[in-house]
């Protein structure tokens, strides 16, 4: 399998001869900065997409495509990172990990800000405006989102609490 992956990865970035370390090393740091940049505009392009599919009432084939392609990218590289374990950060003393800690929390409140206020957004105003349906706010639906937000911000906090890992010797 591993000689399947140089070949292609020879062939998709165009080299003939082995690579030094660092020239690997930048050859895998592009393709990765190239596959964020593309799972970024997938998801702009499958939203864009779906929002079309919406106003006209009709699921398209481009959109389930561009949906499942993201998913494949996404499993892909969870599966990869949980395989290889990449994903554990370790730190060795209690004021380092506090700090970090203190990092997780403050991007889980973020996220959970974030998500909140886009799921907000996209249900009680854009859904209703594509669907040519009257928005209607009304204080039940602003909890359960505010309620859905802090779940969420507290889910992203538990994983990111779980890749954080105090090393006492």
């Amino acid at each position: 399998m591993k000689n399947i992956e140089q070949k292609l990865l020879k062939h998709f970035v165009g080299y003939i001869d082995d690579r030094d370390e660092y020239q690997q090393k930048m050859i895998y740091k592009i393709l990765a900065d190239a596959n964020m940049m593309t799972f970024i505009l997938l998801t702009v392009c499958m939203m864009i997409s779906f929002i079309w599919d919406a106003w006209h009432h009709t699921v398209s084939l481009g959109t389930i495509f561009l949906f499942l392609i993201q998913q494949l990218n996404s499993y892909y590289i969870l599966v990869k990172t949980k395989k290889f374990d990449v994903l554990q950060t370790e730190v060795f003393d209690e004021d380092n990990y506090k700090k970090e800690l203190s990092k997780i929390k403050k991007s889980a409140i973020l996220s959970g800000i974030n998500w909140g206020i886009f799921m907000f957004a996209w249900m009680e105003f854009l859904f209703p405006l594509i669907l040519n349906e009257p928005i209607e706010l009304k204080w039940f639906n602003v909890c359960v989102w505010f309620i859905a937000s802090i779940l969420f911000g507290g889910s992203m906090y538990a994983v990111g609490k779980g890749k954080l890992k105090l090393i006492k010797e």
